[in-house]
């Protein structure tokens, strides 16, 4: 089965047919098995993670912020963000 130009009326006779050939069980099961949910395995997700810096190596000043450091308006927002893309 190929893919052309449908109009209108055409694709709505044809749909039928179209979600036979495209939304079969095994696509289904296939995805499941890919994301790790069946059967369960949660070390396919956990491994396409980026290496991340241990949260004990980080102190919470740095991870949350000070509360005097949180922007209130969107000016102050903006500023911050210019301040961060200056010193990268």
């Amino acid at each position: 089965m190929g893919c052309g130009e449908f109009k209108n009326c055409e694709f709505l006779d044809r749909i039928h047919c179209i979600r036979q050939y495209t939304f079969k069980s095994s696509t289904g099961r296939s995805a499941f098995q890919a994301t790790g949910l069946i059967p369960y395995n949660p070390g396919i997700v956990i491994s396409k993670l980026p290496e991340a810096v241990p949260l004990a190596t980080i102190s919470q000043t740095q991870f949350f912020g000070t509360p005097e450091g949180i922007p209130l308006t969107i000016a102050s927002l903006r500023t911050q963000h210019n301040e961060l893309i200056n010193e990268a």
